[in-house]
């Protein structure tokens, strides 16, 4: 099997944006209401990377963004967003370990 290479230029591009990902993922779990440590409790755990996995991949990332600048105390998550049931069961406090995406 060939290694793959990149040039460092990509590689610093692809870390960048899995920082600004995990950042409005953890930022949407605080709109929740959500204590973003309970949720990395191990019976939760493999939601938790499982939708931060998905956030890191999510093509809504500026719209994201966006959306979080906007003051909308209780108002939820965008309708555009992956980790919707996710997030929906972290803010009723229902154990998101059963969700699936």
């Amino acid at each position: 099997m060939a290694l793959v290479s990149f040039h460092p230029t990509e590689l610093r591009r692809q870390a960048f944006r899995r920082i600004v990902a995990h950042r409005l993922f953890v930022a949407m779990l605080e709109r929740q209401g959500t204590d973003v440590a309970a949720e990395c409790r191990p019976e939760s755990e493999a939601a938790f990377f499982a939708a931060m996995r998905t956030c890191t991949s999510c093509p809504h990332g500026v719209a994201c963004r966006l959306w979080l600048e906007l003051d909308r105390p209780g108002a939820g998550h965008p309708s555009f967003c992956p980790n919707g049931r996710y997030f929906d069961a972290c803010r009723a406090g229902a154990d998101a370990t059963s969700l699936r995406h």
